[in-house]
C-alpha cells in the first residue's frame, strides 16, 4: 500500500449532503467515494485530451505470495501475484501466450471443431498499455518459473462498476475487464496439443485477488464481470457467483457478480 496523507475538506451543506448521500447509495465511505471520483476525473481527462468525446447514456505497488496447483504432482507450489504489471508483461504475453493459442486453434479448427475456439484468441494485451497509467484501472498478473502464467484487469470506476442485481443493485462494485490464463495451463488448449495443463487454480487466484481489491476500495467484496462462453461454468461453479442476466450492450455476454457474503465464501473457499 502507498503511504496515504491527510488534508482537510472544506466543502458546503449542499456539498457535504451530496456527497453523504452519494457514499450511502454507493455503500462505500465518503474518503472511498473521493477516491472514485478522483480517479473517475482522470479517465475523463485523459480521453478528451486524445480528442475522444464524452457521452452520457439511460499506492506502493505490492507482491504476495500465493498457491497454485502442479498439476504434475497434484500438490501446491508457491507462486508470486503482483499489481506492478507493465509493458513488458504484455508484450510477454504476445511472444509466449499468443503463438500457443494460434496454433491450439488452428487445431481445432482443422479438427472442425470451430465452437471450441476460445473466444480470446485474438486478445493483444499491448494494446492496454495506455491504460496502465490510468487510476482507476488496476492490473494484476501471477509468475511462476520465471513466467507469466495469468494476467488480469480491474476497473473501480466506470460504465460496469454498478451492481446489478436487485438486492444490491446500484451499489459499488470492481469490474473484472480482462482476465486471462497462460494457454499451457487451459485443458481445452493444451488437449488440441496433445499435451496436458501445467498448474491449475490461476483463474480461482485471479479472481481472489479481484475480491481483496474490493474490499481494499470499500465495496465490500462486490465483483462483477461479462464472462466468455467458454468460461461462464468456472465463473459459476468454480467460482460460485450469480448470474443476473445476459447484457446485448455487451456481445449478450452473460452477467455475474458477487454479493458480499459470496465473496466471503469465496475466500474462505480458497484459502
Amino acid at each position: 500500500m502507498a503511504d496515504k496523507r491527510t488534508m482537510t475538506l472544506n466543502l458546503t451543506d449542499q456539498e457535504m449532503n451530496l456527497l453523504e448521500d452519494l457514499s450511502a447509495r454507493k455503500d462505500v465511505s465518503k474518503t472511498a467515494l473521493l477516491r472514485q471520483a478522483l480517479r473517475l476525473y482522470q479517465m475523463v481527462e485523459a480521453r478528451l485530451s486524445r480528442g475522444e468525446k464524452l457521452f452520457f447514456e439511460d499506492d506502493e505497488k505490492k507482491k504476495a505470495r500465493i498457491h497454485i496447483i502442479d498439476n504434475a504432482t497434484g500438490r501446491p507450489i508457491e507462486a508470486e501475484i503482483f499489481d506492478e504489471v507493465t509493458i513488458e508483461h504484455f508484450i510477454e504475453t504476445q511472444q509466449t501466450w499468443r503463438p500457443i493459442v494460434l496454433r491450439a486453434s488452428r487445431q481445432l479448427a482443422a479438427r472442425g471443431s470451430h465452437q471450441l475456439i476460445p473466444q480470446h484468441y485474438h486478445w493483444d494485451w499491448t494494446t492496454k498499455a495506455p491504460e496502465l497509467a490510468v487510476l482507476a484501472n488496476a492490473f494484476y498478473g501471477i509468475r511462476y518459473d520465471g513466467q507469466l502464467q495469468g494476467l488480469m484487469k480491474l476497473e473501480t470506476v466506470g460504465q460496469f462498476c454498478s451492481c446489478r442485481l436487485p438486492e444490491q443493485a446500484g451499489k459499488a462494485l470492481v469490474y473484472v475487464d480482462y482476465v486471462e490464463v497462460a494457454p499451457w495451463n487451459l485443458k481445452l488448449l493444451t488437449n488440441a496439443l496433445g499435451e496436458r495443463p501445467r498448474y491449475n487454480a490461476i483463474g480461482s487466484r485471479l479472481i481472489e485477488a479481484a475480491v481483496l481489491k474490493s474490499k481494499e476500495e470499500e465495496c465490500k467484496g462486490r465483483v462483477g464481470l461479462h464472462s466468455l462462453p467458454v468460461t461462464e461454468s468456472f465463473y459459476l461453479n468454480a467460482c460460485g457467483m450469480t448470474p443476473v442476466g445476459r447484457d446485448p450492450a455487451k456481445q449478450n455476454l452473460l452477467w455475474l457478480e458477487y454479493t458480499p457474503e459470496q465473496a466471503e465464501t469465496f475466500l474462505t473457499g480458497a484459502r
